[in-house]
């Protein structure tokens, strides 16, 4: 039931990208997820999301795809590594990625997205860890 509430937000935040904004929101949220459930599933979502947003937005058919898929198997390889699921590492990924996703596609005010979209991951991160800015406990969530 939790794929289908993640897959209809992420069609959300795929109409609002390509119709109303131009942060890179499904970019945002396809990092969030990951982090939130660290679950296997979030690359094939991830790959469909980036092959409709090419179609939407006149892209090279698989470039977002491509880069959506090398992104979250980055953080995915640093979950070793790095708590990931803290409030420095989600604002820090989401900035970073959001730099290199506007140098990639030529999108302009590159870096003021990349900071709204960092405060905005950011935010939402520290929303829904009730306040806790190290980590957070995510059996809650997937028990749901």
């Amino acid at each position: 039931m939790k794929f289908f509430w993640i897959l209809g937000i992420l069609s959300i935040l795929l109409f609002l990208q390509t119709t109303i904004f131009s942060l890179p929101l499904v970019l945002g949220g396809l990092l969030f997820f990951c982090v939130l459930y660290k679950e296997q599933w979030i690359f094939p979502v991830g790959f469909g999301m980036g092959i409709l947003l090419d179609m939407l937005t006149f892209h090279p058919i698989g470039l977002t795809s491509i880069f959506f898929t090398i992104l979250l198997g980055i953080v995915f390889l640093y979950e070793r590594k790095f708590e990931i699921q803290s409030l420095t590492f989600i604002t820090f990924v989401t900035f970073l990625a959001s730099l290199v996703y506007g140098l990639l596609f030529h999108e302009p005010q590159i870096f003021l997205e990349a900071v709204m979209l960092a405060v905005f991951a950011g935010g939402i991160f520290f929303a829904i860890g009730v306040g806790d800015t190290t980590t957070f406990d995510v059996m809650q969530l997937r028990k749901n």
